[in-house]
């Protein structure tokens, strides 16, 4: 969410330069959630729709999907994370 209230406010001219970073591979969009949820107090539907969002936006701005999944959580991952990055 914080990228894209960011996209927003910048100019024609530095959205071109970070679309020209992303179509070189110089920048590359991981997870590409709206936010890194809680896996332990999320409920999965919460998970799949910010994930979901996150990609859309990607997708209408960028024409790209996220291919990595990268999620730092220490308590470790459930059932429902790898499922919903798996699925995509």
């Amino acid at each position: 969410a914080f990228f894209q209230r960011w996209w927003r406010a910048q100019s024609d001219f530095v959205q071109k330069t970070v679309k020209q970073l992303v179509n070189s591979g110089q920048l590359e969009f991981i997870n590409g959630g709206m936010c890194m949820h809680d896996e332990a107090a999320t409920h999965y539907i919460d998970m799949i729709d910010q994930t979901t969002l996150g990609h859309r936006f990607i997708k209408d701005e960028f024409g790209i999907t996220p291919r990595i999944g990268w999620q730092i959580d220490p308590f470790g991952h459930s059932a429902v994370q790898a499922y919903l990055l798996g699925a995509e």
